[in-house]
């Protein structure tokens, strides 16, 4: 199956469509976060949700199709039958971890596409709850002609007694249903808002994350154990280690943040060594300090 018979995003991330490169057959595969190790169970998202799962799934059913997307728009699960028979494809290769820094610009377009679905959302409810504002209003004027006419002398009655009392009672109810509804919709409309600032700021403190990374990395300060997947995963820091006055300054990438040597240092206290300096940053992972 050709890719583009898929889906014609192509980019590296936690999915990628590797199909070309496989002679157009299905190549599904999956780099985990440098925090997940393994792949994560999918989880459908939720717009209204302050996080975004770490395997995200927006699931799709189109016109005798179904497909399982993330949120940057790659497939990695397509069942077809407008041929006239199944066509399914849902194997995925797992490949190995990504390292922190890769991980955090990986999340930082996912957050971008999760805020912009809530923008989206938001603009919705906002123009649906200007169009009921003006049916309100409409609505009222209705009400209002019917209870109107209650205090007009008996000679000036536009409407007989069950005409005013229904019309009164009709749009009375009316007003009533359309003012509960705006109020949860405007219950939604804060929920989103409140979610997306929950969203941006996990985005910021990624992205200072990232410029921490940068900067250390410029100085020739970085050490980096964040994949734990791979042989000896501790080997960068237990070398830097050895050398304890000149590692002081330079910063560690753990599976999940980075770290200072010297809060290392601090965190072990004054019985320090560097099997102990090991078990405290794996302890830090573990328990996503």
């Amino acid at each position: 199956m050709k890719t583009n018979a898929i889906t014609s995003t192509n980019f590296k991330g936690l999915f990628t469509n590797n199909s070309i490169g496989n002679g157009g057959n299905w190549r599904m595969e999956y780099r985990p976060y440098s925090w997940e190790t393994k792949m994560s169970p999918k989880v459908q998202i939720d717009v209204f949700s302050h996080t975004l799962p770490d395997n995200e799934e927006l699931f799709v059913q189109e016109y005798q199709r179904e497909l399982s997307k993330d949120i940057l728009g790659t497939v990695s699960y397509l069942k077809d039958t407008s041929e006239g028979r199944d066509t399914l494809r849902r194997t995925i290769t797992e490949m190995n971890s990504m390292n922190l820094e890769d991980s955090l610009k990986i999340q930082d377009r996912k957050f971008a596409a999760f805020l912009n679905m809530k923008q989206e959302a938001m603009h919705e409810l906002k123009s649906n709850l200007q169009s009921r504002m003006d049916g309100l209003f409409d609505i009222a004027q209705e009400h209002h002609k019917y209870a109107d006419d209650i205090d007009r002398g008996w000679a000036a009655h536009v409407y007989d007694k069950e005409t005013r009392a229904y019309g009164v009672s009709k749009y009375f109810d009316k007003m009533t249903k359309l003012a509960e509804d705006n109020g949860n919709y405007f219950k939604k409309y804060i929920e989103l808002s409140e979610s997306a600032e929950a969203i941006s700021r996990a985005k910021e403190a990624g992205r200072e994350e990232l410029s921490r990374i940068e900067s250390a990395k410029r100085l020739n300060a970085y050490i980096d154990i964040s994949r734990r997947d791979i042989e000896k995963p501790n080997e960068p820091l237990i070398k830097a280690l050895a050398n304890l006055a000149a590692a002081k300054e330079k910063r560690v990438a753990l599976s999940h943040r980075t770290i200072l040597v010297q809060d290392i240092i601090k965190g072990v206290g004054k019985d320090f060594s560097i099997k102990k300096a090991i078990e405290y940053v794996e302890m830090l992972m573990k328990k996503r300090l």
